[in-house]
């Protein structure tokens, strides 16, 4: 589960698109099947929009990239499903000819219950909630309540400070932050659980 993707509008990206020395800039999807074959089924979930499913053929120790330049700008998740075990990771650029940024998001955690976030101030900021689950989940997202469709996204703007997330059911969440020059990506962590008390003794 990747979720905090986001895809740059043209007239920030388009500009430096093709020319030399900026051949990589799309956006794209990494996978590696370290062991052996893996049949991977990707599928993208966008807020408002129909999902788009698609497969990679990987045999062992090799990568495959898909392309998401297709996909356009906005908030996206990607849900990957495999017969192997693989590892994978999403690029994302935003930039200039003057300067570029570059963002890897890797895969991340099931937060169910209470968890806080910190909040960096920096460029706009979103957070975006995956549930990849066959029910919907409530959350609540600094005292107001939304709800996460099954097998759907949601993306809402945050402001720099702290943040509280709770969920009646396993959700993946990312912040992204984005500007004309900047891009990235902060996982957001379930909170640990308690531990059981210490008993000290002084002498």
């Amino acid at each position: 589960m990747i979720p905090g993707l986001y895809g740059p509008p043209s007239e920030i990206i388009g500009p430096i698109r093709g020319k030399e020395g900026f051949t990589d800039v799309g956006g794209a999807l990494r996978v590696l099947s370290p062991d052996g074959p893996a049949s991977v089924t990707i599928t993208v979930v966008r807020p408002g929009q129909s999902d788009i499913t698609t497969t990679l053929e990987l045999e062992g120790g090799q990568v495959g990239d898909l392309s998401l330049d297709e996909l356009g700008s906005g908030d996206y998740g990607l849900v990957l499903e495999s017969s192997a075990p693989i590892v994978a990771g999403v690029r994302n650029s935003v930039g200039t000819d003057a300067r570029t940024d570059t963002s890897w998001v890797g895969s991340s955690y099931a937060i169910e219950g209470d968890t806080v976030i910190a909040v960096p101030a920096i460029g706009e900021i979103r957070l975006s909630v995956v549930n990849p689950g066959q029910t919907d989940v409530q959350i609540s997202l600094d005292g107001s309540s939304s709800t996460v469709p099954a097998g759907g996204i949601l993306a809402r703007p945050l402001s720099g400070g702290t943040s509280s997330l709770s969920s009646d059911g396993p959700v993946y969440a990312v912040l992204s932050f984005r500007g004309d020059s900047v891009i990235g990506n902060l996982q957001v962590l379930p909170a640990p659980k308690l531990q059981d008390p210490v008993a000290m003794t002084v002498r």
